[in-house]
């Protein structure tokens, strides 16, 4: 079978990657050259194996997130890794209704995202089958300059033969026994019925659904925007449903689109008359429903609602959402009675029959994994915690009436502002063994984004500071790995921007009195990292609600 051609923007991240190998601080040299190494062996594969195509973005992902290299250098390669993961052929087994089998075993579906299921890719192997091949068009991202930086939004677009390649795709299975072979056309814009993926064996007309979870997000704020935003570059989640009551469709657009924090979206964003929006060639239904139990999630197949208005808190409120269709809610704020699941630490509690869940706060997951790692190994007497915080759109950008909280109603760019958080205290509901053992406040300071937690503790079990910090690494790359990161590097808020860990620790910032008391310090990007936890709860429960 002969060598199929790339896309032109393939080949430039090809050239960006070796130019990256040959800047990269030493430190970081030798793994960023070993991805440039594999990029280019790949592009020339007549059938690219898809568990091979896994590795290497677990390897560029892994990279794109170690700071040891330099913040420029993670901005860098997980630019890379984004174009890549729209252009390469690393596309998940989806298929339409429509399916039909073929002489070779398999069956032919049309794709409409790219990104392969974890949970599938896991449990598949290679078979002996042949390759099959497939048709691909890339989604038109937006065009970069010669230095990779964003050009023009919607601007130039890629020629047709840059933008479409014939590739052959290899021939996967899963452990069973009866081979499963797909030939997949990915669409720039797919329609409503080739956005219902399902899983076919070729010798069977019984289909299962892939655990690709339809999601509808209550409220269109700053978190149910960066929540939508997450859930695109997740591929595991697809949101298909917004409701907010006060805002229409073209606003909407122009909010998702637009981000004076986060940039602009790396994608396409159409308004679809009334109906909604659609993003990236998928439909998303918006909805101005005041009451959830009114907004009609079955009509468009929400099965897990995000509810991001920050009102519907309490399990009671919340179950209202269940009345429209919906299967499962998860909170994106902390719950005075519902159940409340960090991830990394106590999302395998988790059961099926609780309807209603919360994903905590993102101080409570930014202390949550730290505060576990600390206790598991040095055993947590006591702690007290402060929240460095950014401010956030409940404060006041200029001096006006705030109720209860006097302070609360002082401007927010100009003043540091002490304030009240549970966030510490709800660590002892995530973590039964610290109840009552941990409390904290929270300091805003005028800043947009990213903020950082301080935690004071005392430790049963006397260790150096030495000792505790490398604990905390060994866990960023083990149990906690893409849940909790570690560097020593001189970073400043603003460099964590984006970064989608819960809990960053830096190393350099902390101090000890002595083996049992010591100060930590670790940094999270309160809007984008807790907002890709969200994400990952509504993965992690609905392969658990799967297999049940």
């Amino acid at each position: 079978m002969e060598t199929e051609q790339q896309p032109d923007v393939v080949a430039r991240q090809q050239t960006r990657l070796n130019t990256a190998a040959r800047t990269a601080p030493p430190e970081a040299r030798n793994s960023v050259q070993e991805l440039a190494t594999e990029l280019e062996e790949l592009r020339k594969l007549p059938v690219i194996p898809k568990q091979r195509m896994r590795a290497f973005f677990n390897k560029l992902a892994t990279a794109a997130f170690d700071v040891k290299g330099g913040i420029a250098l993670c901005r860098e390669l997980h630019d890379i890794g984004y174009i890549l993961r729209q252009n390469l052929v690393e596309v998940r087994e989806q298929a339409d209704e429509n399916v039909k089998e073929e002489d070779n075993g398999g069956i032919k579906a049309e794709a409409a995202d790219f990104g392969v299921n974890q949970e599938i890719a896991e449990n598949i192997q290679k078979e002996d089958t042949g390759g099959v091949e497939g048709e691909v068009a890339s989604s038109d991202p937006i065009e970069r300059d010669s230095n990779g930086t964003n050009g023009t939004l919607g601007g130039e677009h890629a020629t047709a033969d840059s933008r479409r390649a014939t590739t052959a795709l290899e021939a996967v299975a899963s452990t069973r026994t009866v081979p499963q072979v797909l030939s997949v056309k990915i669409r720039a814009k797919s329609s409503p019925e080739h956005q219902q993926l399902t899983r076919t064996t070729p010798h069977s007309s019984n289909t299962t659904a892939i655990m690709v979870v339809n999601v509808g997000i209550n409220g269109f704020g700053r978190i149910g925007r960066i929540v939508f935003r997450n859930a695109v570059e997740h591929g595991d989640v697809h949101v298909v449903a917004v409701n907010d009551p006060f805002i229409e469709p073209h606003y909407a657009a122009y909010m998702l689109k637009y981000d004076s924090t986060h940039g602009v979206f790396k994608g396409t964003i159409e308004v679809d008359g009334d109906k909604g929006l659609i993003v990236n060639g998928k439909n998303v239904r918006f909805h101005t429903e005041k009451d959830p139990a009114n907004i009609p999630w079955k009509e468009s197949g929400a099965d897990y609602i995000v509810e991001s208005t920050g009102v519907f808190t309490t399990t009671e409120k919340a179950s209202a959402h269940l009345k429209g269709g919906a299967k499962k809610v998860v909170i994106s704020a902390p719950s005075a009675d519902a159940p409340m699941f960090v991830m990394g630490v106590n999302n395998k509690t988790y059961t099926s029959d609780i309807p209603v869940i919360s994903n905590a706060s993102c101080t409570t997951n930014c202390l949550a994994p730290l505060a576990k790692v600390i206790h598991e190994k040095f055993t947590m007497i006591e702690g007290l915690m402060t929240t460095i915080h950014s401010y956030t759109a409940t404060q006041k950008t200029v001096d006006g009436p705030s109720g209860k909280d006097w302070r609360g109603g002082r401007t927010a760019a100009q003043n540091i502002i002490p304030s009240s958080t549970g966030a510490a205290k709800a660590v002892g509901k995530v973590i039964p063994d610290l109840n009552g053992k941990l409390t904290g406040m929270s300091m805003r300071v005028p800043t947009a984004n990213v903020s950082v937690v301080d935690l004071t503790c005392r430790i049963e079990k006397g260790a150096t500071y030495e000792e505790i910090t490398a604990a905390l690494k060994e866990a960023s790359e083990g149990e906690l790995k893409g849940i909790l990161a570690y560097t020593e590097d001189d970073i400043v808020s603003s460099d964590l921007n984006g970064n989608p860990h819960s809990s960053i620790v830096d190393g350099k910032a902390g101090i000890s009195l002595n083996k049992n008391f010591v100060k930590l310090v670790s940094w999270y990007d309160n809007e984008w990292g807790y907002s890709r936890r969200v994400i990952d709860l509504l993965a992690y429960i609905a392969k658990v609600d799967g297999n049940a």
